[in-house]
């Protein structure tokens, strides 16, 4: 018998895939590939100078490992690389301070929160 949690998160993958995604271009220097990905958000705080806290968010887009490929190569995002959504402008990835520019959505390390900001 199957990990019966994972078959339930494969299952919601291709769930949010199909009626949660939309195409986007993941742009790194002059390379590029097209896949499918859902927006969302996250929330963090920074502490600046003399103790004072502050907030903002940031433009997630959640994208399965296994797409991001460039020249056939899978590759994990770094900062810098640029997201082009068709009709809302240009992302580009983003380090957290303390949390790096991704981290893994679920358990089964199948598909990648990615943080931005808006640039265009």
């Amino acid at each position: 018998m199957g990990n019966l949690l994972q078959e339930a998160l494969q299952f919601l993958e291709s769930k949010r895939r199909g009626h949660m995604a939309q195409e986007v271009a993941y742009k790194r220097g002059a390379d590029s590939v097209v896949v499918l990905a859902t927006l969302g958000k996250t929330a963090y705080q920074v502490e600046a100078s003399e103790g004072i806290t502050v907030g903002a968010e940031v433009v997630d887009f959640l994208i399965s490992a296994c797409e991001l490929a460039i020249q056939g190569s899978p590759i994990r995002p770094q900062s810098g690389d640029r997201i082009l959504v068709e009709g809302q402008g240009t992302f580009e990835v983003l380090d957290l301070p303390g949390a790096g520019c991704w981290r893994y959505s679920d358990p089964y390390q199948t598909t990648y929160r990615i943080h931005t900001k808006k640039i265009a």
